[in-house]
């Protein structure tokens, strides 16, 4: 097994409230991953996906420490993800 590290991914969000907005993107992060030489050889950053969960914030504020979802091809495993968590403002759509 190899090892693989894509940085500069940005998170996408998801399950954001449809009257709230984010004032802040999140902060992009390192992936690392793990696999054998032919899958990881096919393995680009598109194929990685990194997502933040926002169902559970229904009000403005901080939303702080909101864990990371990495997704990733099978054959694939996910060793570490830097930082694991994003911090975002949200607002009410004006």
């Amino acid at each position: 097994l190899q090892s693989m590290t894509f940085t500069n991914l940005v998170p996408q969000l998801t399950g954001l409230s449809n009257d709230l907005i984010v004032t802040t993107p999140p902060n992009p992060v390192a992936v690392r991953v793990r696999g054998n030489k032919a899958t990881l050889s096919k393995l680009t950053a598109d194929n990685v996906h990194v997502q933040a969960d926002l169902s559970s914030f229904t009000a403005p504020g901080e939303a702080v420490d909101v864990p990371l979802k990495v997704i990733l091809p099978s054959g694939v495993d996910l060793i570490e993800v830097s930082p694991a968590v994003t911090d975002l403002i949200l607002e009410k759509k004006p």
